[in-house]
């Protein structure tokens, strides 16, 4: 989150529309140059999997991971370019 400017960056982009998202992939270098993402409709689902680890000794095969759909985004910012 803090290579995106934290959340008050987020919400200050969200909110103003037509305005791109800076990434920054080293938020604390001042010579560092973000790169900048784009608004794009999109039909992305956002999935939640939960895996239980075996404990030591034990015999049994671990089950299976749970899959779970958190949300439907129709809008995700894309990040094209090179940094």
């Amino acid at each position: 989150l803090a290579a995106l400017g934290g959340e008050e960056g987020v919400a200050a982009v969200v909110a103003t529309p037509g305005t791109m998202l800076p990434l920054k992939f080293r938020p604390g270098d001042p010579l560092s140059h973000p790169i900048f993402g784009d608004l794009t409709l999109s039909s992305s689902l956002l999935v939640k999997v939960t895996r239980r680890k075996c404990r030591a000794g034990d015999s049994e095969a671990p089950p299976p991971p749970r899959i779970e759909v958190v949300a439907k985004l129709p809008q995700a910012y894309r990040f094209g370019g090179m940094a």
